[in-house]
């Protein structure tokens, strides 16, 4: 079981890593309004569309951004139900076995899940 003071510290850090990853996706995706922590990816825009090698490279630039968008988001959604377990009482619990959730997986990853024997 964790204690408050290591249950703090965790806080911390996935509020932390909320703000940074909500900064990443801000400079390859546009916030929706309509949902809450929610991205769509932006289709970026090199110069004019003249130039069909510039469009190319725009394609191209979009179809490698939507897979890091998606990675990004789903993570920003994990941190987001970790701090609301952290609200609920039952940070650290793991969701498949009920057992508590190795404070050395937590540190590598505090927004896991489950233990490592369900991992």
């Amino acid at each position: 079981m964790l204690d408050a003071q290591t249950i703090g510290q965790f806080k911390a850090r996935l509020e932390t890593d909320r703000t940074r990853i909500r900064e990443e996706l801000k400079t390859i995706a546009r916030e929706n309004p309509k949902g809450a922590g929610d991205f769509d990816p932006a289709y970026p825009e090199f110069g004019n569309d003249v130039d069909p090698d510039e469009g190319a490279d725009e394609v191209e630039e979009f179809a490698n951004i939507l897979p890091l968008e998606k990675r990004l988001e789903e993570r920003l959604a994990l941190i987001a139900k970790a701090l609301k377990k952290i609200e609920q009482g039952t940070y650290g619990t793991c969701e498949r076995c009920t057992n508590p959730i190795e404070q050395s997986r937590l540190e590598a990853l505090p927004e896991a899940t489950t233990c490592l024997k369900c991992k």
